[in-house]
Formats: C-alpha cells, sequence, structure tokens
C-alpha cells in the first residue's frame, strides 16, 4: 500500500511542475500547467495542448 502511495505522489509531483517556454525573438516566457481538479488523464491533456500551442508557435521549452 505504501509503494502505491510513493508512486502516486511521484507522478502528481512531475504533474504539479509548470513546464516554462521562451519566446526566442523577445524573451517573454509562459508556463504550462494546469488547476484542473479533474483525474491526471484529463490535467495531464490540458498541459500537453498547451505545449503544443507553444512548440507550434516556435518557443523554447527551457
Amino acid at each position: 500500500m505504501s509503494r502505491l502511495i510513493l508512486i502516486a505522489a511521484l507522478i502528481l509531483a512531475g504533474c504539479a511542475s509548470p513546464i516554462v517556454f521562451r519566446d526566442p525573438k523577445t524573451g517573454h516566457t509562459a508556463e504550462c500547467t494546469t488547476a484542473n481538479p479533474a483525474p491526471l488523464p484529463a490535467a495531464k491533456r490540458d498541459v500537453d495542448k498547451c505545449i503544443a500551442i507553444f512548440e507550434h508557435l516556435g518557443w523554447i521549452r527551457q
């Protein structure tokens, strides 16, 4: 049981860290994170959409 709790905590900690992007032209930065209280797959989907948008715009992941 404690192993399951540890694994869940590690997964959630990874999702809680914002992913930072920088615009190479202006130097501006933006973060992809979620405040979605939904279960993990839905929250990850939100972050994945954000990442795809910034990558499409040519921003660089830090």
